[in-house]
């Protein structure tokens, strides 16, 4: 409906109207943000990214796309592909976490038994807990919270597989074909950690794992998520057992369909341990 009629969704379809004011409301946050940092920011004393990029700006180069629209969008873009993405993970590790006891046991264990009861988690930490690495990863894996890559451009005329693909074909990648792909997991439709385990235990990488895809444009975003998860399911094991409230059995683990794939809304209870 949007498509076709911009003007009347935007002023009479409620999902829309919302979806612009919460747009808005960023924007106008980011805009705030960026004004203060141009007030009090100092020459050759920068804090942080609003403050380099306002340096490229002040270079005044004709042919360089660093203006203060491009800074508010890529600030906004940051917010939105490094908060949603890190939090819905994070909802499906503690659903999948009460849905299989027995894994979240065994990640507590390994917890406590290697860096004991009082920790500051550090992201190094993941070298000496090849399980809690193994579930993070999995949880990655099983969860898939982006079925398609965002959209690339060829840039000329090539091949692939035996298919002919034009110069400036739009073209979206099937992540979820990879990461459950029979050929290349055991086990693809069932959360197995072992996925990413060897037969002694140790941590194994596997090459099909590409929920930030691969290439020059993988997500830049990577190494980010990959600390905050780890730093934050970890540490949400060691303080906390997560079971399911008195009275309920069993949860729903079927995705929501969105801009991500959301867990159904539940509800656990967090003990501390």
């Amino acid at each position: 409906v949007y498509e076709m009629f911009p003007w009347l969704a935007s002023n009479f379809l409620a999902p829309v109207i919302k979806a612009n004011s919460c747009y808005d409301f960023v924007i106008a946050l980011l805009a705030k943000e960026i004004e203060s940092h141009k007030e009090k920011r100092k020459l050759d004393e920068n804090q942080d990214f609003i403050d380099y990029y306002l340096d490229e700006i002040d270079k005044v180069n004709a042919d360089a796309t660093y203006n203060e629209e491009n800074l508010l969008q890529t600030i906004y873009d940051l917010f939105v592909a490094g908060t949603e993405t890190t939090a819905t993970t994070l909802c499906w590790a503690l659903l999948f976490m009460v849905t299989y006891p027995d894994v979240q046991e065994k990640v507590q264990k390994e917890l406590d038994a290697v860096l004991g009861c009082s920790h500051v988690f550090c992201y190094e930490d993941r070298k000496n807990l090849p399980y809690t690495n193994a579930v993070i990863h999995e949880i990655q894996r099983y969860s898939n919270i982006v079925f398609i890559a965002l959209p690339r451009m060829s840039v000329k005329d090539t091949e692939l597989l035996g298919y002919h693909v034009p110069k400036k074909t739009v073209i979206l990648a099937n992540i979820d074909s990879v990461l459950s792909d029979p050929e290349k997991w055991e086990t693809p439709d069932q959360f197995n950690p072992g996925h990413f385990l060897d037969k002694d235990g140790n941590f194994v990488n596997r090459e099909a794992f590409l929920p930030f895809a691969i290439g020059k444009r993988v997500c830049i975003g990577e190494l980010l998520a990959k600390m905050e998860l780890f730093i934050a399911f970890s540490t949400l094991l060691h303080a906390f057992r997560f079971t399911l409230p008195e009275g309920v059995k069993e949860v729903n683990t079927k995705f929501v369909f969105g801009a991500t794939m959301k867990p159904p809304p539940y509800q656990l209870c967090a003990i501390p341990r």
